[in-house]
């Protein structure tokens, strides 16, 4: 996915209706406020706020850490290496941006 697409499926699953912007910078906005929508892949906090508000079971939790673990960072699926969730806890704005999407199944090709 392309960095307008990501930005636009955090946004929408967040419950943020947007319209497209006419800025290089930040293709979108929220319609409702006019604003342009956080830097989701370039921001820790942006992400880390819209994750609470998608990811809010259980389930849903451990499903985003084991795509963020496995398919995002690459770690095999066995390793219980504490390392790994190390490498989880270090992961980029991008990286935890695409697990987010991938484990709510928006992710396209």
């Amino acid at each position: 996915m392309t960095y307008k697409d990501q930005q636009k499926a955090i946004a929408e699953a967040s419950g943020i209706t947007v319209i497209p912007c006419t800025c290089t910078d930040n293709p979108w906005k929220d319609a409702e406020t006019g604003k342009h929508l956080p830097d989701y892949l370039g921001d820790l906090n942006a992400i880390h706020k819209a994750k609470n508000k998608m990811l809010i079971t259980k389930p849903q939790r451990r499903k985003f850490v084991t795509i963020l673990r496995t398919d995002v960072l690459g770690y095999p699926h066995e390793d219980r290496n504490p390392n790994v969730y190390y490498g989880c806890i270090d992961a980029k704005a991008e990286e935890v941006c695409e697990a987010v999407i991938k484990t709510l199944n928006l992710w396209t090709v």
